[in-house]
């Protein structure tokens, strides 16, 4: 199912990809549900890399946290 400017998805054991038909100044969000298989201490927030598919130089970075990433459990 198409959503927005989604174009495709792409998911594997690392990452989640995101192609978008445009990028423009309107703010996107998106939400998907992971998966922990092994509990870590001290999760640190993971990379989100936004670049341009044909011109790769055009990029940014971004940190984000996981809502779930308060450490409830003792590891």
């Amino acid at each position: 199912e198409r959503l927005g400017h989604v174009s495709r998805t792409e998911v594997t054991t690392n990452n989640v990809l995101l192609y978008l038909d445009q990028v423009t100044n309107q703010t996107l969000s998106f939400s998907f549900i992971i998966q922990q298989d092994i509990p870590v201490k001290n999760l640190q927030p993971a990379i989100v890399k936004v670049y341009d598919y044909y011109e790769t130089d055009e990029v940014a970075f971004a940190e984000y946290s996981s809502p779930c990433s308060s450490d409830k459990q003792n590891v």
